[in-house]
């Protein structure tokens, strides 16, 4: 997506308070659910070998994106020692923004840098909500009741699976970009140009793009996601961040669910209570992603 496409999808009226609000809400996805939950895979899978072959195949297409195969036993173990210096980016990115955002998210004086530095918000925003999908993407498939006539969990529709399969390079890259250490991080920000874009500026720079994006931001396009929905569509702000919170909140005690029974089967041991719990979190998971998908269906985001 060319710089000024990536501009003009930008809502004009979201005001730099909803920008931070959705920053907080971010931070606090990483900081309070997905580094304990990365940090219990990465334990789990320390001494668990995958053996489902979906599972297999996207542990070694992140890792060939990620490399460090000497260092990293895989890819929980990479996503678990990176979120925090992308908690750390984040914030700089927060700190950044703060200092040139204006009242509105988009104005005349939209520069080259400070759209970029909202892509970077979009992505991370994408990663983290991806982060929570890969898991119960991982965790369902290793589940050894997976064939069993009665296995009522429902988290895990086709659309949800193809999502997952089609976007996990374009998340190891993100996550690569985002965790590189602080201070080059801080010297990759300050390499992107702050000029004002018109189709002028626009077209020098998407020619030059090798160049003048410093951060390799410009082939960072997930597949089927148009962006942050409070950046680029006209929504419910605070309905749609209210049902994000819970969506991720149930989400998280699905994931604990799971990671739970997958050890006691690991032990040769299976709860039915466990089970009966998974699935009705899952149903309420259901609910609320429906209502989510509805809501920005219904202002031209994502089918």
């Amino acid at each position: 997506m060319s710089i000024l496409s990536y501009i003009n999808s930008l809502v004009r009226n979201i005001g730099k308070e909803d920008v931070f609000e959705d920053i907080r809400i971010t931070r606090k996805e990483i900081s309070g659910k997905l580094i304990p939950l990365f940090k219990d895979a990465d334990t789990f899978f320390k001494t668990h070998k995958l053996i489902n072959e979906k599972n297999i195949n996207l542990n070694n297409q992140f890792m060939t994106v990620v490399g460090k195969r000497d260092k990293y036993k895989n890819m929980f173990d990479y996503i678990n020692d990176k979120l925090p210096t992308v908690l750390i980016n984040l914030d700089y990115i927060s700190s950044e923004l703060d200092k040139s955002l204006e009242s509105q998210l988009v104005s005349r004086s939209m520069t080259y840098r400070r759209a970029m530095l909202i892509k970077s918000l979009d992505l991370i925003s994408f990663a983290s909500n991806y982060s929570f999908k890969l898991l119960k993407f991982v965790y369902y498939f290793e589940d050894k009741n997976l064939e069993s006539s009665d296995y009522n969990d429902l988290s895990m529709p086709p659309v949800l699976i193809k999502a997952i399969l089609s976007n996990i390079t374009i998340y190891a890259r993100i996550i690569k970009t985002f965790s590189v250490k602080p201070d080059e991080f801080v010297n990759q920000v300050s390499g992107l140009k702050d000029i004002v874009i018109d189709e002028k500026t626009a077209a020098v720079l998407d020619a030059a793009k090798d160049s003048s994006d410093s951060l390799n931001l410009d082939s960072l396009n997930p597949v089927g996601f148009d962006g942050n929905p409070i950046f680029h569509f006209r929504l419910m702000i605070a309905e749609w961040q209210a049902n994000r919170y819970k969506l991720n909140q149930e989400t998280k005690q699905y994931l604990e669910l799971k990671l739970l029974n997958l050890k006691l089967q690991d032990e040769g041991k299976n709860d039915p209570k466990i089970q009966r719990e998974i699935e009705y979190v899952a149903n309420r998971i259901n609910s609320l992603e429906y209502k989510i998908a509805k809501a920005e269906k219904s202002v031209g985001g994502l089918d």
